[in-house]
């Protein structure tokens, strides 16, 4: 049986125990937080104090929290940015209430370079920060993103055995090898050995211009999708529900009515796998 989660990268503007509250109350297991820069549960501006209360809440609501979602910027090495990325590890260590590593999941972020000219520069910067995953017992997980040099499960595939570092791994959000044109099944299957965490979220591609929708509302069969996860031997893997910010940042956008949709979604397609 397939778990689920929900992201409160999708919940941006909310006071993050409401939105844990929200996510608990849609029926989903898991809870993924957002502890990028910009969210109010960033470990700059969250400190110990509020994450061991954010944990309790999370506890409360018997939810299992050992996914962070943190937007490193991989191929910075400065002292400020490697500062910045421990302090997100240390975090995600807080917020563990499982008995397993913790998980971040981040984009190469904006200092990548060309991926045709630096891809070999982005494996060491990302072996580098998977030797200081490594010392805080943290599991990385880059996502390809649609838009960006690195947006293939090809790359992505090449750059994980390049790396080869047992703290390395992929974030599998189809949404971004879909809009890319890239077929489901070929994707899972090249991605299904390196990815630790599944995202997802739906979406097209109209005159070069990304339009992401959510789940079941786009390109994606999800009754296939969920098969083909099987099928490739990630069902132990939770799937975590994401909204892209072109939604979650509308003023008409309804975090509750969105998180309770997304299960909804989920939920019928994964009772039809047996």
């Amino acid at each position: 049986m397939f778990e689920l989660g929900f992201s409160t990268y999708a919940m941006k503007m909310l006071d993050p125990y409401l939105a844990v509250k929200i996510i608990s109350e849609s029926n989903y297991k898991y809870v993924e937080i957002c502890i990028a820069d910009e969210w109010p549960t960033t470990p700059s501006k969250f400190d110990k104090k509020n994450q061991k209360k954010l944990l309790k809440v999370i506890n409360d609501y018997a939810l299992i929290s050992n996914h962070t979602f943190g937007f490193l910027d991989i191929c910075n090495s400065s002292k400020k940015n490697l500062d910045q990325i421990k302090m997100k590890f240390e975090m995600a260590n807080e917020i563990n209430n499982s008995s397993t590593s913790p998980i971040i999941t981040s984009t190469l972020g904006k200092s990548a370079p060309s991926w045709e000219t630096g891809k070999k520069f982005i494996s060491k910067s990302l072996s580098q920060i998977g030797e200081v995953a490594s010392e805080f017992d943290v599991i990385l997980a880059i996502e390809p993103h649609a838009g960006t040099d690195f947006e293939t499960p090809e790359k992505a595939h090449w750059l994980i055995h390049d790396v080869n570092h047992k703290n390395i791994s992929i974030d599998l959000d189809l949404s971004h090898f879909i809009v890319e044109g890239h077929d489901m099944e070929k994707s899972i299957q090249m991605c299904a050995d390196i990815a630790s965490v599944l995202h997802i979220k739906d979406g097209y591609k109209v005159n070069d211009k990304i339009h992401y929708c959510l789940t079941g509302d786009g390109q994606i069969e999800v009754d296939k999708y969920l098969k083909l996860l099987k099928s490739y031997n990630l069902y132990s893997l939770p799937i975590f529900s994401e909204v892209s910010l072109q939604q979650s940042l509308l003023d008409i956008y309804e975090p509750e009515i969105v998180a309770k949709y997304c299960f909804k979604i989920l939920d019928q397609s994964r009772a039809k796998i047996t």
